[in-house]
């Protein structure tokens, strides 16, 4: 699928600047552009974003509503940009210099460190540009020129960010996300519903939850999108942070960033998973029938497996080992359909109604008590119409088909941590 064009900073810092009040010529002289010129980058940035944004009269150009998507996602975007800006160069650096650094950065430099904040890896950014890896060293070296700082470093593992350039670059990141909404958000006031959600998941709820919270908006939404990435929690989290997810459904973890936060959706609990004609199944399962038999599981120091661990212990009994340890437990399904492996997992009420096919739960027998699902976002996120449809759409479900945990769901990050 080819991208869309990507909006020039500074014709979007001229539209705010004749939003804020000023005329055309005042606009032009602020940034530092001929009256034509700026008439010329007001004109290109409407074709590119398929309407008018000011209407032309003698009394000067009179904002459209569309006008107000730029008002709104421009000024978030140059928030971001300035506090970039601001660890780039000092946090007492003049607020003229943090302007100036902010509208020199180039659409080149903007999409360089967004994709290799985004990929986490030099030589997939450039894929993902379609750019030679030369051409991106060359593009975030001028970036380094520009910034005052090294941004990029060798490594052993190949060219990543330094620490100062890893949290410049997610800030640059958040930008570049907003300025990419701003053409979302016009389409949809035409009621041109297609954009995207992207959104990281485990197990427990990409195999029911999120299926089904996209195939309601897709029956609504046909033209919608969708990214549903299963990764790390870290990597997860360090992608809601730099604007390359927008949610996260996952079970709670010790403590969340201050930029983020996040409500619970639905209970999840750890159950065993086998064959439909597994000996064990469809029985009213006791514990210790399940010590014969091999299993699948995620590694020893995973929560799931100290607990699933501990309810043999705390009956006399020695657990067994996993005879295979995976954190991807996609590929193991099959296995498990055609043999007598049993599958530890963590399911929801939904995954009660319906396993795999092939496949049942055990009768009878858990692995600690019941765990929320949390659906986690940025602090600062503003979706789009289509990204809130969906975040209803999932709540609905969880709603219509999952009990509820008692008392609040929302929290902040500290109240997120007390339920540790």
């Amino acid at each position: 699928m080819q991208k869309a064009a990507f909006p020039n900073l500074r014709h979007i810092n001229l539209a705010l600047t004749i939003l804020s009040g000023s005329s055309l010529r005042s606009a032009a002289k602020h940034c530092n552009m001929t009256q034509p010129a700026a008439s010329l980058a007001i004109s290109s940035l409407e074709e590119m974003l398929g309407v008018t944004l000011f209407e032309r009269s003698p009394r000067g150009l009179m904002a459209t509503p569309y006008a107000g998507v730029i008002s709104q996602r421009g000024k978030r975007a140059f928030r971001f940009l300035r506090q970039a800006m601001k660890i780039a160069c000092d946090e007492q650096a003049d607020s003229s210099v943090i302007v100036r650094k902010v509208v020199g950065l180039t659409t080149a430099q903007l999409l360089a460190i967004t994709a290799l904040i985004n990929t986490r890896n030099f030589f997939a950014a450039a894929v993902e540009l379609g750019m030679q890896p030369q051409s991106l060293r060359r593009t975030l070296v001028t970036l380094e020129g520009w910034l005052g700082f090294p941004l990029i470093v060798n490594e052993e593992s190949g060219v990543t960010l330094t620490p100062r350039g890893q949290q410049t670059g997610q800030l640059i990141s958040q930008a570049v996300w907003e300025i990419r909404a701003i053409r979302t958000e016009i389409r949809e006031m035409d009621s041109k519903m297609d954009g995207t959600v992207v959104i990281g998941c485990v197990r427990a709820t990409a195999s029911h939850l999120i299926p089904e919270a996209i195939l309601r908006l897709n029956q609504q939404y046909p033209s919608g999108r969708f990214n549903v990435l299963r990764e790390s929690y870290d990597v997860m989290m360090e992608g809601l942070e730099a604007a390359r997810l927008d949610y996260v459904c996952t079970t709670l973890r010790p403590k969340l960033s201050s930029g983020l936060t996040g409500q619970v959706l639905a209970n999840s609990q750890l159950r065993a998973l086998c064959s439909a004609s597994h000996p064990l199944a469809g029985k009213e399962v006791q514990l210790h029938e399940l010590i014969d038999y091999p299993w699948v599981g995620p590694p020893a120091d995973t929560e799931a497996t100290i607990t699933f661990r501990q309810r043999f212990t705390k009956q006399g009994l020695v657990p067994p080992e996993f005879a295979i340890e995976t954190f991807a437990t996609e590929w193991t399904q099959g296995l498990v359909m055609r043999s007598s492996y049993l599958l530890l997992c963590r399911t929801t009420a939904f995954g009660e109604e319906s396993p795999p096919p092939g496949t049942v739960y055990l009768k009878g027998i858990t692995f600690g008590d019941p765990h929320p699902i949390w659906l986690i976002h940025r602090k600062d996120f503003h979706p789009t119409r289509f990204q809130t449809t969906f975040e209803n759409i999932l709540k609905a479900v969880c709603t219509s088909q999952s009990s509820a945990i008692p008392g609040k769901t929302r929290f902040a990050e500290s109240e997120v941590s007390e339920r540790v």
